[in-house]
């Protein structure tokens, strides 16, 4: 006999089973909301709120967030309110940058258990209104020598003087003008001729804080000159003092003492070039100056110029002017020296002695005794002053160099006691004293000589002018006693 009971018992169990189901099992689904629209669009808050439909773990989503700016990933900082979370990066928002928010991955609801979240929006952060960009830019001309820059936006000075650059590199000053929005690049220094320079901006900030959109960068060509350098004149220059000078009169160069020599082109220079590409033969040490501009340049020796010696000057082709032209063709002169040798008027022994002006060389010595000039002494510690006249006007600076080429020595016999100098006076402009002591008198045994030497060359005594004497020459006399 079928009971009726057990079906209704049947369906009470299925019901039991399936109420207790229920409480184990969520079917209901975690949803996220955000005031940005899917599509991107501008934030200009100080926060991001991120709504979620059901209360979730702060920890757990930290985890998975990830916010970009402008494609590299930034620190965040979050804080919740209920089922609100709100989001903003650690360092300040940047404005006119483009960020991207992700959560991507499985969050932790404060109820238990976890959901899959695949959340994604991007956006620009600042008030609504045109990207920070530059509008246009005009390359330096001959009478407006300035690159300047338009831009949309007031520009961040020091913003600007970390951000721009340009290649190759010169010395410039910048100022702003139109409110900030123009920049002019103010050169100090000239812009080279023929060559092409480029420049970069990139990172700029606005006064605003809104970041350039892009990176700009371009190139202009300074103004092109093909006219080929010619050196117009080689002559000699008379040194007026400072930095003065005019050129002597003459097609033919001489020169003498450390005249400078004047080099004179058709265009301005570069001198480093000129410098390297300028040789002389035989050599000569000297500096290159600028002379009065830069088409003028003195080369001023260190020395004096040698006497009787042609020189040869050689300005090399590869010489060039500012624009970068290089000389048609290399470029030669010769000049000579135009100086007379030094000459030894006289020499004196003593307070109103014989002054002497026949000479003999130190390797003519036939009638060396016969010829030797007396000279009177009272003791061996007297002192016999010498007096050596020249012809031209003694060089106060190159004294010691004179009395290195001026010495005295025993002629005979050599048992003679050697003379010692103890003083030096230049007397007049022409003429050096010597104080000499230590001679030994002759005697009714012995007669005692002597011999004044003055070496000659470039190493010997001078003029002013460097005037030297071509050979050397020598005195010979005999000391008595008084």
């Amino acid at each position: 006999m079928w009971n009726k009971k057990i079906p209704r018992l049947v369906l009470s169990m299925y019901i039991f089973i399936v109420s207790f189901s229920c409480t184990f099992i969520d079917f209901s689904q975690l949803e996220v909301s955000c005031s940005l629209p899917e599509n991107g669009g501008y934030f200009n808050e100080t926060e991001l709120e991120v709504f979620f439909s059901l209360e979730v773990e702060l920890m757990s989503l930290q985890e998975i967030i990830v916010l970009q700016r402008n494609g590299s990933t930034v620190a965040t900082e979050l804080r919740k309110n209920g089922n609100a979370v709100f989001i903003k990066p650690t360092e300040p928002w940047q404005k006119g940058a483009d960020y991207r928010l992700r959560f991507q991955g499985d969050v932790a609801l404060v109820a238990g258990g976890s959901h899959q979240v695949n959340f994604y929006r991007s956006f620009t952060y600042g008030p609504v209104s045109p990207a920070f960009s530059l509008e246009n830019w005009s390359q330096p001309a001959e009478n407006e020598p300035f690159l300047e820059f338009q831009f949309n936006f007031p520009v961040d000075s020091p913003s600007f003087s970390k951000e721009f650059s340009l290649t190759p590199s010169i010395s410039y000053t910048y100022q702003l003008e139109d409110e900030g929005r123009r920049v002019k690049i103010i050169p100090e220094e000239e812009w080279k001729y023929n060559q092409r320079y480029s420049w970069s901006i990139q990172g700029l900030e606005s006064q605003d804080g809104f970041v350039l959109e892009k990176k700009y960068e371009d190139d202009f060509l300074w103004l092109i000159d093909t006219e080929l350098p010619v050196l117009e004149k080689i002559c000699a220059v008379h040194l007026l003092g400072g930095s003065d000078y005019f050129p002597k009169e003459g097609d033919d160069i001489t020169l003498c003492g450390k005249e400078p020599l004047l080099f004179q082109f058709s265009k301005e220079m570069d001198f480093d070039s000129l410098s390297s590409g300028l040789r002389f033969e035989p050599s000569c040490a000297g500096q290159l100056r600028k002379g009065k501009n830069n088409r003028e340049f003195l080369w001023v020796p260190e020395e004096n110029w040698s006497l009787e010696e042609q020189y040869r000057v050689v300005v090399s082709s590869e010489v060039q002017d500012l624009s970068g032209n290089s000389m048609a063709q290399q470029q030669e002169a010769y000049f000579t020296v135009d100086n007379e040798f030094l000459q030894v008027l006289s020499v004196s022994f003593g307070d109103g002695g014989t002054e002497i002006s026949d000479f003999q060389s130190p390797g003519a010595l036939q009638r060396a005794l016969q010829d030797a000039v007396p000279v009177s002494v009272q003791s061996q510690d007297s002192c016999i002053v010498t007096k050596i006249t020249f012809s031209k006007d003694f060089d106060p600076e190159g004294l010691v160099q004179a009395l290195d080429a001026i010495s005295m020595e025993v002629f005979f016999p050599l048992t003679a006691s050697y003379p010692v100098l103890e003083k030096v006076r230049i007397s007049g402009e022409s003429s050096l004293e010597l104080w000499w002591s230590g001679f030994s008198p002759s005697s009714d045994e012995v007669d005692n000589y002597y011999r004044l030497n003055i070496a000659g060359g470039a190493s010997g005594p001078q003029s002013v002018v460097g005037n030297y004497l071509k050979e050397g020459v020598c005195v010979i006399f005999q000391v008595l006693k008084s």
